[in-house]
């Protein structure tokens, strides 16, 4: 994961001073899960709890985001994230929170000082997020009620809640 953080830093670097943005790199890869069935995964939370995708989702329609602490625009999109949780639970979706690659004596106090509303998965490892194939974080995947992907971006739209319908 570490290495695809690097390309991406690359291609920004490269291609800035074309006049093309990282903020536009979002678009130059499609994730082949679009379509497919989002992969289950098992993993410990920072409360220490191993959980598994399925068993979280509770065959609802979910929102998987990957992120970091380290990630200034991560922790931007986990806090609008984490605002808006409760109306996100209102229309019968799950959120799952997957942190990458860090250890939870890490994450902890991150999720416990902005008082972080669901669960944080802990993919110490990096390998849930290469079944899910990312190329940068943070990104967001959206799950139907069937575990099929809906799609996948890099950030949510300003509107986001209102495109949620209710799924409930």
């Amino acid at each position: 994961m570490k290495r695809g953080v690097f390309i991406i830093l690359g291609l920004c670097l490269l291609l800035g001073p074309t006049g093309y943005s990282c903020a536009q790199g979002q678009f130059l890869f499609e994730n082949p899960l679009v379509g497919e069935q989002a992969p289950d995964f098992k993993l410990k939370t920072a409360s220490g709890k191993e959980m598994s995708f399925s068993q979280t989702r509770e065959n609802k329609p979910a929102i998987i985001f990957f992120w970091a602490t380290w990630c200034p625009h991560c922790r931007q999109q986990l806090k609008v994230l984490n605002d808006g949780m409760a109306k996100i639970e209102e229309k019968g979706y799950k959120v799952v929170i997957v942190d990458i690659e860090e250890k939870a004596e890490d994450v902890k106090p991150y999720i416990e000082k902005n008082q972080i509303k669901a669960e944080v998965f802990l993919d110490e490892e990096g390998a849930v997020s290469g079944l899910y194939n990312l190329v940068g974080i943070p990104t967001f995947f959206f799950v139907d009620q069937n575990g099929k992907v809906e799609g996948s971006t890099h950030a949510l739209p300003a509107n986001y809640l209102e495109t949620l319908g209710p799924k409930q």
